[in-house]
């Protein structure tokens, strides 16, 4: 009845009141890192992983955290994701892609290459279809310096999925390394 004006809901249950905590404190540390970007957004970002470890909302904050070399706090959200969600392949790719950005960056030994195939084929085997890790085991071969086999394993997943951004970029790049004049 919207004659009688505003009606308080009365006392919340415990479980929506939880809710309505987590809720504002994702949409705190969202609107932190939208108004004054990542950096200002950590500690937000911060007490929220420690609060909610495993809630899936928090994969969204790994790419950020990325951005800003905040490696270590984005593994943690996804270790925490792959324990509480062992079935979903977002978060068996998300510890793969940083694993992989340490590898490129140095920061680990070469040598974990073989790690991020087995959480990538971890992935594919929870969700066959999930696209970031199709485009990113696809693309491991040039990490091995083995172009010819990324060059293939990108042009048949072009193939089967022409919907997938991310393949034909990694193609473009690889075009352009090859032929400039080819990739365009």
């Amino acid at each position: 009845d919207l004659t009688a004006g505003y009606q308080p809901l009365g006392d919340p249950s415990a479980g929506l009141a939880q809710r309505f905590g987590r809720d504002a404190m994702l949409r705190g540390a969202w609107s932190q890192v939208e108004v004054g970007g990542v950096r200002q957004g950590l500690p937000l970002i911060e007490t929220a992983v420690a609060q909610l470890a495993g809630h899936k909302a928090l994969l969204e904050f790994i790419s950020p955290l990325l951005s800003i070399g905040k490696a270590a706090l984005a593994a943690r959200i996804a270790q925490a994701h792959v324990d509480a969600w062992p079935n979903d392949a977002a978060g068996h790719y998300w510890l793969a892609e940083i694993l992989v950005q340490a590898i490129v960056h140095g920061a680990v030994n070469a040598s974990r290459l073989d790690e991020a195939v087995r959480l990538l084929d971890r992935a594919l085997a929870i969700d066959p279809s999930h696209a970031p890790s199709l485009c990113a085991r696809a693309n491991l071969p040039r990490l091995r310096g083995d172009n010819d086999a990324a060059w293939a394993a990108l042009s048949d997943l072009v193939k089967q999925r022409p919907d997938l951004a991310d393949a034909h970029f990694h193609l473009g790049v690889m075009a352009l390394d090859q032929a400039p004049a080819k990739a365009l």
